[in-house]
């Protein structure tokens, strides 16, 4: 053995010697499949192979049904070796062949094990769901027959599909929503563009409404607009700026009698009033909640979304050279009104959605 180690891939033999036997298994067939000692790595692999199957083996037959995590853990540690496995079948001797069969068995036997926990566990849910009408239940009943459809490839549960559907089908919160613009007649038509999107934004478990009979209604939630609030504040600057420039020469003589070419400078001053307008604008809404049935899991709550935009006028006096071009350059923007609205429509619903869904 400890010769058939020192002459196959030192890879392939490190990870045996650390445990890694489905590693071990990997790296030999990489290195069989390269013609690189071939003989002492197909050995290898099989040692390997061996060992692996061994641990899951034993874990199959020691499994405990109540266990369900451990139970779906080694289902998919046995389903990734035997892909493995089948990539190595060429190389597997009798006995490792002979394995690989009892493997299949062991994983089919898991999965019948595991979709009876699973189908077991997830009607207690559905049962408790109808008799109780509580949606939280039927939410785990329905993510229950869903991992149930995920595992069953021999479709033992022929009834999944339509417990998967009925048991959605409770779990859903239907919710309502009522828009009141309020006093602000003149965005109304922007107000209901807007959140009547929310109709196809619910999540798996929320269906929503605008403006419309939802049956049953598990909560009906008034969007209350309040007054859109605008503001405008004013402040004035004082800048100052200095600039030296040339402003002709004057000649004078080194030690050598050269003549020398002196610069004379001056220094031009500017002044900037800077007379700053910021305009804000608030809107907020509340949300009243009425509850028409035990299911409704919504609240109270109000939303706000602000807008700030800031705009100057220039006035300069003094020598304009002396002012800095960003100034000078200074285009004063359109204050486009709509856009702003759109802008903070689009807050409000992103607030009011991420709240309720």
């Amino acid at each position: 053995m400890c010769l058939v180690f020192t002459m196959a891939c030192t890879s392939a033999k490190e990870a045996y010697q650390k445990g890694d036997y489905a590693a071990a298994v990997k790296k030999s067939m990489k290195e069989i499949k390269a013609e690189k000692n071939v003989s002492q790595n197909t050995q290898l692999l099989n040692n390997a192979f061996q060992r692996r199957y061994q641990e899951l083996h034993f874990q199959f037959t020691d499994r405990k049904l109540s266990e369900l995590p451990k139970l779906k853990k080694l289902y998919w540690e046995i389903d990734e070796f035997l892909e493995l496995a089948t990539e190595a079948r060429p190389y597997l001797n009798e006995v490792g062949i002979g394995q690989k069969q009892q493997l299949t068995l062991d994983e089919d036997q898991l999965e019948a094990d595991l979709c009876a926990e699973i189908f077991e566990k997830a009607m207690e849910h559905y049962d408790t769901a109808r008799l109780r009408k509580d949606k939280k239940e039927a939410r785990l009943a329905h993510e229950g027959f869903i991992e149930l459809a995920s595992f069953d490839s021999q479709k033992r549960y022929k009834e999944s599909q339509e417990l998967i559907e009925r048991s959605l089908e409770m779990a859903i919160y239907n919710y309502q929503f009522v828009i009141d613009h309020g006093f602000n007649i003149g965005y109304s038509w922007k107000i209901k563009n807007q959140f009547s999107r929310i109709v196809n934004k619910g999540s798996t478990y929320k269906q929503f409404f605008v403006d419309a009979d939802c049956n049953p209604c598990d909560c009906i939630i008034e969007l209350n607009f309040r007054e859109l609030r605008e503001s405008q504040f004013t402040s004035r600057e004082t800048k100052s700026f200095e600039k030296k420039i040339e402003d002709g020469f004057t000649t004078t003589k080194d030690d050598k009698g050269n003549t020398i070419r002196v610069p004379i400078y001056k220094t031009l001053r500017g002044q900037v009033i800077a007379d700053k307008t910021r305009y804000d604008f608030n809107w907020e809404i509340r949300a009243d909640v009425n509850k028409e049935t035990s299911g409704c899991d919504a609240s109270y709550n109000t939303f706000d979304a602000s807008r700030s935009v800031e705009m100057y006028n220039y006035s300069f006096s003094g020598d304009r050279e002396a002012i800095p071009s960003e100034y000078k350059n200074y285009s004063r923007p359109f204050l486009d009104k709509d856009d702003i609205i759109d802008d903070l429509l689009e807050d409000l619903f992103n607030k009011v959605f991420n709240y309720y869904d």
